[in-house]
């Protein structure tokens, strides 16, 4: 269970030093009303800060409290949908009393190593970057773009596989196209945004995204 917090807190604190406590923004009542707005018991376990918010452990469920309305309008778009690829989302709310979002999500496990080191390829192979979000398979790329994945698979750790490398940067681009095709164009790629779904890898954050329409997000009532 650590291992997996702190895969959590890694992608939320990657660079960051400031603190967020969401017990210092909203007081008792406020909080107790967005537990009951999203369907959240016990206590909370603190996750990790990052420059747009924090994220909270509840159960097998994860609040999210930040200010970047691009996550929030994303997050709009992708809730009650599900994709192997892409973490589950149950709720979005605002709260115009700390001029935040609440988002409400599925808790993933840890990603393993070929999985980090398919995402941070993915981010650097900008040859790639308009083929990862118009996925059609390894077996539609051209010579040269099989090349570049071929290039990042052989950088395996030891005892991994190329094969199980190449399988992830094709789910995790899976995920991106399956974004992209709902509206949401996803750049912030990283080791810390990919977690483990049923063995398969998953976008885990839409924060930082470019969302093509103006997405309404309803106010949480206090």
């Amino acid at each position: 269970m650590q291992k997996i917090v702190n895969s959590w807190r890694s992608f939320l604190t990657e660079g960051v030093t400031i603190t967020y406590n969401i017990e210092k923004h909203l007081n008792p009542a406020q909080l107790e009303a967005i537990k009951d707005w999203a369907g959240l018991s016990g206590d909370a376990k603190h996750l990790g800060t990052a420059s747009m918010g924090s994220a909270y452990k509840f159960g097998d469920k994860v609040l999210k409290i930040t200010r970047d309305y691009s996550e929030a309008a994303a997050s709009v778009l992708l809730m009650g949908k599900e994709h192997p690829n892409v973490y589950n989302i149950y709720n979005v709310g605002r709260i115009p009393e700390i001029n935040r979002f609440a988002i409400v999500s599925e808790f993933l496990g840890p990603s393993d190593e070929e999985m980090r080191i398919a995402a941070k390829g993915m981010y650097r192979s900008v040859a790639m970057r308009d083929v990862y979000y118009n996925w059609n398979g390894i077996e539609a790329l051209e010579p040269d773009k099989l090349q570049v994945l071929n290039a990042l698979a052989s950088y395996a750790p030891e005892g991994g596989s190329e094969e199980k490398l190449k399988e992830y940067v094709s789910q995790i681009a899976t995920g991106l196209t399956y974004l992209k095709r709902n509206g949401i164009i996803f750049s912030d790629l990283k080791p810390g945004n990919v977690m483990n779904k049923d063995g398969q890898a998953a976008i885990i954050d839409v924060g930082r995204s470019y969302v093509k329409e103006y997405v309404d997000i309803p106010t949480i009532m206090m």
